[in-house]
């Protein structure tokens, strides 16, 4: 009985301080990745502009072989916009929100069947420099619950890798596509 109690005290003081830390962590989050892409910069811009091309390199495609894409009346630019269904993607729509050539663009992105809509922001820069082209992705988003603000705790971890592999699929892509071209 005395152990029953001992472990009963440690898994109210865990669950109490699991508690405790939620009320104290952030309600904004976010993270972002950053590559250097041997290719002109109107190439790599145009790939992440169109949302057509995002099958060619999007991580999230790529995790999910039946994942239905849906494309609006305009899908490249600002009001661009698709949705998709998937079995590991779940369901949601992306628009471009403003996209200003060769400099950046801003996206977003509702994950529809998560309850109440669960909304985030996309950012993408694209910046000359010796190399080629360094983009940034980044994304932001805010907890609309207690239990969100984890999510966003460990967004980093969480999501890191698919943006770094996204990047890497972009890169590829676009500098296969752009071989033999001028980068500056």
């Amino acid at each position: 009985m005395k152990t029953l109690k001992k472990i009963g005290i440690v898994l109210g003081i865990i669950i109490l301080l699991f508690l405790l830390i939620g009320v104290f962590l952030p309600t904004d989050f976010g993270m972002q990745r950053q590559i250097v892409i041997n290719a002109p910069l109107n190439a790599v811009f145009e790939e992440v502009n169109d949302f057509r091309n995002w099958e060619k390199w999007s991580p999230f495609a790529a995790a999910d072989p039946s994942m239905k894409v849906t494309y609006g009346n305009k899908t490249s630019g600002s009001g661009a916009n698709y949705t998709w269904q998937g079995e590991v993607s779940g369901t949601g729509e992306q628009h471009i929100l403003a996209s200003v050539t060769n400099e950046r663009i801003e996206t977003k992105i509702a994950f529809t069947d998560q309850g109440s809509e669960s909304i985030g922001y996309g950012y993408w820069t694209f910046k000359e420099v010796p190399e080629g082209v360094e983009v940034t992705w980044a994304f932001t988003s805010s907890a609309n619950s207690y239990f969100e603000k984890y999510f966003g705790a460990l967004i980093d971890p969480f999501l890191g890798g698919t943006f770094e592999d996204g990047l890497a699929r972009l890169k590829k892509v676009s500098e296969s596509k752009t071989k033999g071209m001028s980068v500056n």
